[in-house]
């Protein structure tokens, strides 16, 4: 169940992704413990850098740091997300690290006004970078 819900999100964002099936692999929880660092599965590798379980992918996804990962984005990253309903014309702007903690997090009634403090929040990125 969750291997068949970490593909349906990696599906939904467009990722191509290789599956190793631990069936014909001795030991396999060795092998993933040494690899991965996590006995369960399924454990998720984005560009060869452990991520964790399906409940870390998901929780990466929530946080809006899933996108930035695998567009291989600078961190930390702006996340500009619409609210639902989408009548309600609301939306969600976060700053968030490469591991989905929310350092920042504002929202805005207009497109514009997300646009305007998307702006302000890049800016905020890379004054902490440098």
């Amino acid at each position: 169940m969750a291997c068949a819900a970490a593909r349906r999100r990696l599906r939904r964002h467009g990722v191509e992704f290789d599956e190793i099936h631990g069936d014909e692999i001795p030991d396999f929880r060795h092998f993933l413990r040494e690899s991965t660092c996590g006995p369960t599965v399924p454990q998720i590798l984005i560009d060869s850098e452990p991520i964790g379980g399906s409940d870390d992918l998901a929780a990466l996804d929530r946080s809006g740091a899933l996108t930035p990962r695998l567009r291989r984005e600078p961190f930390p990253a702006v996340v500009v997300k619409r609210r639902f309903p989408a009548f309600l014309k609301r939306y969600r702007l976060r700053i968030v690290s490469r591991d989905g903690t929310i350092l920042e997090a504002t929202t805005a009634s207009s497109k514009e006004e997300a646009e305007r403090a998307a702006e302000d929040l890049k800016k905020r990125c890379l004054a902490w970078t440098d």
